[in-house]
C-alpha cells in the first residue's frame, strides 16, 4: 500500500495580518466583530501580537500609551478553538510595536481559516479606535 506523499514546504515570508475596529462601529459600551481570512496560498504561524489604540482625534505622542478597556476573544474557525478561556482585556495578550506581546509557544493557522476576533468594550464613556496586528510567517507549501 502506498504511502501519501507529505506537502513541501516551497518558502516562507514575514506577514502580518491587521484587524481595524475603527471609532464609529464600537461606540462606548459597545460590542463588534472582525475577521481575517488566512490567504489560500499559505498557513500562517503566528509569534506576536501587537495594538494600538486611539481616543478621539487628537494627536498620537509616544509617551501617551492608551489602555483600553476592552476585552476580547480569538476564535479559529478552522479548528473551532477559541484561543482564551473567557474573554480577555487587550493588554493581556497584546503587546505594542516597540514590546510585542510573545507567544509562549507558535500557533498555527491552516490556509482558507478565518480568524475572529469579537471586541467587548466595558467603558461606559470611552469610544476607541483599535488596530490589532498578528506578525508571523506565511508558509508555503506544494
Amino acid at each position: 500500500m502506498a504511502r501519501a506523499q507529505q506537502a513541501q514546504i516551497i518558502g516562507d515570508d514575514w506577514y502580518i495580518y491587521e484587524s481595524h475596529i475603527p471609532a464609529l462601529s464600537f461606540g462606548a459600551a459597545g460590542n463588534a466583530t472582525d475577521t481575517i481570512n488566512i490567504q489560500a496560498n499559505s498557513d500562517f504561524i503566528l509569534y506576536q501580537t501587537v495594538y494600538a489604540a486611539f481616543i478621539g482625534d487628537g494627536p498620537a505622542t509616544d509617551g501617551a500609551r492608551v489602555l483600553p478597556l476592552v476585552t476580547l476573544q480569538l476564535t479559529d474557525t478552522g479548528s473551532g478553538q477559541q484561543l482564551f478561556s473567557d474573554n480577555v482585556p487587550i493588554i493581556n495578550c497584546f503587546g505594542t510595536a516597540q514590546r510585542p506581546y510573545i507567544l509562549p509557544s507558535p500557533r498555527r493557522f491552516r490556509a482558507n481559516t478565518t480568524l475572529t476576533i469579537n471586541y467587548n468594550n466595558f467603558s461606559a464613556a470611552t469610544t476607541y479606535d483599535i488596530y490589532l496586528g498578528f506578525a508571523g510567517k506565511k508558509v508555503f507549501r506544494d
